[in-house]
């Protein structure tokens, strides 16, 4: 795949999707990001021009051999082992702080 930009994706994309991700990214991350993905929407459209005519679709590369695990009821951490390693509890359970950004 060559190494120059074909601006398969713009600069002002890349930073729209990054505000959407709430993602702050500096000039050189921006750069780097309209690279990176627009040599991965170059190869997407390399692989739709390839003739898969006669191909069966896969759903697994290899799925021959793969045992599921059984799926059998253990017993679980006992409660006050769980909480005795947590930095703070409260009413018998985890505390966490608030997370919520609407910025």
């Amino acid at each position: 795949m060559s190494t120059s930009q074909s601006h398969s994706i713009s600069k002002d994309e890349v930073l729209r999707i990054a505000k959407l991700a709430h993602l702050d990214l500096n000039a050189d991350e921006v750069a780097a990001i309209t690279q990176d993905l627009s040599q991965i929407l170059d190869y997407v459209k390399t692989l739709r021009e390839v003739d898969v005519t006669g191909v069966p679709p896969m759903s697994h590369v290899d799925s021959a051999g793969i045992v599921p695990r059984l799926d059998e009821e253990e017993p679980s951490l006992a409660h006050d082992i769980a909480l005795r390693e947590a930095p703070s509890v409260d009413d018998g359970g985890f505390r966490v702080p608030a997370f919520v950004d609407e910025g």
